[in-house]
């Protein structure tokens, strides 16, 4: 467990911390690391558009900071790190993003992000 102290998401950055506790390695690429976080997701909240960024976390610090533009099918996106069968994308969603911007990363990277209990999901509402 960290001993870093909580940083509170502002509510202007509002988005989705995705838990990567079992994809995310350290010294992964920024490609491997944006693909593991951009999808694919099952019942995302991907109608919300107040959530704008997209957290990557590893044991509650911040890996990465994309800024989502839209939400799409799963399967419809290239990915080069990753596969996965037909199966697997069915009824899954991922979203196409980019970093965000330093000012915006720089409040957030490396830092320990304020969430609620997952309860067993993979991703959680942050800066609400």
């Amino acid at each position: 467990m960290s001993d870093k102290p909580l940083t509170q998401v502002q509510p202007e950055h509002k988005g989705l911390a995705f838990l990567l506790t079992k994809s995310y390695k350290e010294g992964m690429s920024a490609e491997a690391l944006y693909e593991a976080t951009r999808g694919v997701w099952k019942n995302v909240p991907k109608d919300d558009a107040s959530l704008l960024y997209a957290f990557p976390t590893c044991k509650g610090i911040v890996k990465e900071v994309y800024e989502i533009d839209k939400w799409v099918e799963a399967g419809t996106q290239q990915y080069e790190t990753r596969s996965f069968s037909e199966s697997h994308l069915t009824n899954r969603w991922e979203f196409v993003g980019r970093v965000a911007s330093d000012a915006v990363r720089d409040l957030y990277l490396g830092k320990k992000i304020a969430m609620e209990r997952s309860y067993g999901a993979p991703f959680m509402k942050v800066g609400c």
